[in-house]
């Protein structure tokens, strides 16, 4: 009983999990197909409006050409020799008049009139009904405008013009030009006039069908409309402005929009239901070709974790098998974290005793994050001359050695013959390589013999630039540091390192003292620290050689000390410090070096430091340049020759800002400025100020003028 209730309820299971696929695709394909609709809905609508807006431009120009026609019917009438002659007489002939009457019958259509004013005759020759005078002239407010006005005319008007005297007069447009073409002397006019209700047939005509409702105006007056234009909506509709005259519309209402678009709707919908039916024989299939791969997975689960076929519910089996196989998972990745750095050791080691590929490596480097990207290799041997490391001392060396190499590129380290340590570094360059590292090596050792008081030799071997491989360069060191211990004697390549009596003055509580001090920022008890330091070490009267060597020594110890402390990264750079260091020509120069570098770690030399407010107004002459392109303050350390940890301190001091901090507010000045114009995007200010992402300007922004962007440019539009 207990088994039957048991497979009822497995098979309820499958038809849970047969269900949860066809919703998955269901949903799935459903998403698919709204975003399918919704393209091609977007697409018919794009279509269309560019279709409205076509034929609003072809409708508006094409009443603009009958406009045009009328101007050079005009022009070529006035042209006629005939017209001339009529002008200047007083009494035009009958066969003059005549003639021209029959000119303008054979030339216009019937939607077209013209008038001929003869000033001279005061006489009119209309194209509808013959010849007139003055006096009995129809239009006598058309006479009178004209003769106010005086002087050339080249214009267009609105009249009610009467075709004949047994018709009622009917709005019109006429375009009037003085007589003759020939002179400024205004001897006549010559009217060519088409009713309107004439242009808005033409209009309705040439309306394209199938885009809307449509309306066509005379500068400010609706020529004709096939519905209310009020009702058009600025979402909804297509506007054309062709020169000054005409001006069409096209529109559509948004439920007539709806309804062309029913038709792809419900075919959107039958493609639905048919794609819902295949899906469900899809899921179907799925499930049951997945089900067959889980059954025999079950099945050989059991036989490995001994597990009888009737013994609960097939899921919670699997739970159990799986949460198993999780856990010992976790220990597994837990593991390899603990000894991927004994990994990384016995790879680097591997890479340096034996010369397979690097290509060949590529993965294992991967897996254990060593990057040799770099063409060069270069090894580093440091060796103990007499008794092997203790643990503490080989973690301390091993520690700043490393860091100093870093200056050079990519270091790595492990362990070595002999209680050796073997660096590898993978230089960029090569240019140079040698002597960087015998004045790097030089530097610890007289820093490292001081604070340890061991003696140590450095071993140096630099690969071919030919056909470079880190075993190249184990063997160089290798070879140099056994020529060294065979023949005593210092080989070209190798650095020794040997005790010196001078740096016995130097001890460790002292140099703790005065780190203390820079600890807890506190400049009185660091002065009297390094007093205390010089008096005893630093004496005026040794040999400015051995003076370098002791300072030397004291600027280590104390980088160790401060890096024990975390108080100094292994990335602040010492090469400026020693550097000066080296170019001292005197133990005072020495002295006032050194007490200026520890003066930058508080920051206490930046208020009667001339040369720090130097650096201070390059900063800000740097950033208000360059200030687009310009990241952090390691930039522009670099560019100004500072250490950006001293720049900071200096800038802080004289700004009361950070550099970061000053470089961020005068970029939102600069977009400040720039958020008047209209003609610019938020987002455009934003790339064009230098920040890297338009979040980052917002806030920023915010943060100086309590406000974003938008409202501003809001608040000062009114």
């Amino acid at each position: 009983m207990a088994l039957i209730q048991q497979k009822k309820m497995g098979k309820g299971m499958d038809n849970m999990r047969l269900k949860q696929i066809y919703r998955i695709i269901c949903l799935s394909v459903s998403f698919a197909l709204v975003a399918v609709y919704a393209i091609l809905t977007f697409q018919r609508y794009t279509a269309l409006s560019k279709r409205m807006s076509d034929g609003a431009d072809l409708l508006a120009l094409r009443i603009q050409d009958r406009l045009s026609s009328m101007q050079a019917l005009s022009i070529y009438l006035s042209s006629l020799n005939d017209v001339d002659t009529l002008l200047v007489q007083e009494s035009p002939s009958f066969t003059g008049l005549s003639k021209y009457d029959r000119v303008l019958c054979s030339i216009i259509s019937g939607e077209l009139s013209v008038e001929l004013m003869l000033h001279k005759s005061q006489m009119i020759l209309i194209s509808d009904y013959g010849l007139t005078n003055y006096d009995d002239f129809f239009d006598q407010n058309l006479l009178q405008g004209l003769r106010a006005e005086g002087g050339w005319l080249d214009r267009w008007a609105l009249r009610d013009y009467q075709q004949n005297i047994y018709v009622t007069p009917r709005p019109a447009l006429s375009y009037i030009r003085s007589l003759p073409l020939s002179s400024v002397q205004d001897s006549g006019y010559i009217i060519v006039s088409q009713s309107l209700n004439s242009l808005a047939k033409t209009a309705s005509i040439y309306a394209e069908s199938g885009l809307g409702d449509y309306a066509v105006w005379l500068d400010d007056m609706l020529l004709t409309s096939s519905s209310d234009p009020a009702q058009a909506s600025e979402a909804e509709s297509r506007h054309s402005n062709v020169e000054i005259s005409a001006r069409a519309i096209y529109w559509m209402p948004l439920s007539t929009m709806l309804l062309r678009s029913l038709p792809q709707l419900w075919s959107s919908l039958g493609i639905w239901l048919v794609v819902m039916i295949l899906c469900k024989v899809i899921a179907r299939m799925l499930y049951h070709k997945r089900m067959a791969k889980l059954d025999m997975l079950v099945r050989e689960m059991r036989s490995e974790w001994d597990l009888d076929e009737d013994q609960g519910d097939q899921d919670l089996q699997l739970y159990s098998i799986f949460e198993s196989l999780t856990a010992e998972l976790f220990h597994a990745r837990q593991m390899t974290r603990e000894s991927m750095p004994l990994l990384r050791e016995r790879l680097i080691g591997e890479l340096l005793r034996t010369r397979l590929p690097i290509e060949q490596r590529r993965e294992s480097l991967a897996r254990c994050n060593i990057s040799l990207k770099a063409p060069y290799f270069a090894v580093v041997q440091v060796t103990p001359k007499r008794d092997a490391f203790d643990e503490q001392t080989y973690l301390l060396v091993r520690r700043n050695v490393q860091s100093q190499l870093s200056a050079l590129g990519e270091v790595y380290s492990t362990y070595g013959d002999d209680s050796s340590i073997l660096f590898l570094i993978n230089a960029t360059e090569c240019t140079d390589l040698s002597e960087h590292l015998k004045a790097l090596c030089e530097t610890m050792h007289d820093a490292l013999n001081s604070f340890l008081r061991v003696d140590i030799v450095f071993s140096i071997g630099i690969c071919s630039q030919t056909d470079p491989h880190p075993h190249d360069a184990y063997i160089a060191a290798r070879e140099q540091l056994s020529t060294l211990l065979l023949m005593e004697k210092q080989p070209q390549e190798a650095v020794v390192l040997t005790s010196a009596n001078a740096t016995d003055h130097l001890h460790k509580e002292a140099v703790q003292k005065l780190c203390d001090a820079v600890a807890v920022q506190d400049a009185a008890a660091m002065k009297d620290a390094y007093d205390e330091v010089t008096r005893s070490y630093l004496l005026p009267g040794t040999a400015i050689r051995e003076i370098k060597k002791r300072a030397m020594a004291l600027l280590m110890q104390t980088c160790a000390l401060l890096t024990e402390m975390d108080l100094l990264s292994t990335s602040d750079p010492l090469v400026d410090v020693v550097s000066q260091l080296q170019s001292c020509k005197s133990a005072g120069e020495v002295q006032e070096t050194l007490e200026k570098w520890y003066r930058s770690l508080i920051g206490q030399d930046a208020e009667a430091d001339v040369e720090g407010n130097q650096y201070v107004e390059a900063a800000i002459r740097l950033i208000e340049a360059d200030y687009r392109r310009i990241q952090n303050v390691q930039e522009i350390g670099k560019k100004i020759n500072v250490n950006p940890i001293y720049l900071n301190r200096l800038f802080k001091f004289a700004t009361g800002k950070t550099v970061s901090g000053y470089l961020s507010q005068y970029r939102c000045d600069q977009a400040r400025k720039m958020l008047q114009d209209q003609q610019y995007t938020i987002r455009e200010i934003s790339d064009a100020c230098g920040f890297s992402e338009m979040r980052s300007f917002i806030r920023y922004f915010k943060i100086y003028y309590e406000e974003t962007p938008t409202e501003y440019r809001k608040r000062i539009q009114g």
